[in-house]
């Protein structure tokens, strides 16, 4: 199944309206951008290897997108039986995470200075 999603990923761009790619919701509603907006066309860069495309999409992708790999690689090894260290985080993790999404998310909407660069368009 991830195979799949990559490869229509990897084929199917993004970055044109006609092709057939959800709306983020609270884009639609708000005209803000969500930690996750420009996530898909980030990964479609990383993808055809622009990394710097990537981090202008959504820099936060570059380190999402390694982790699904590594869970996607580590679940596929426990079916053959072999097990790969699992990620953990401190107690305080999930509150740091939240606390990080919200900055970020914050952060992007703000239309000050260097800040700019965080929303998904490019500027």
């Amino acid at each position: 199944m991830s195979a799949g999603v990559t490869a229509y990923l990897f084929l199917v761009d993004p970055n044109n309206p006609a092709n057939a790619y959800p709306k983020c919701p609270m884009k639609a509603l708000t005209g803000l951008d969500c930690p996750g907006c420009g996530g898909l066309r980030a990964t479609n860069a990383m993808l055809h290897g622009d990394f710097a495309g990537a981090v202008d999409h959504n820099i936060l992708a570059l380190v999402i997108v390694p982790i699904m790999v590594y869970l996607v690689v580590r679940w596929m090894f426990s079916q053959f039986g072999k097990e790969l260290p699992g990620i953990r985080l401190p107690r305080w993790g999930g509150w740091a995470v939240s606390v990080f999404m919200l900055v970020y998310s914050v952060a992007r909407n703000l239309d000050v200075g260097p800040l700019k660069y965080f929303a998904s368009e490019t500027y």
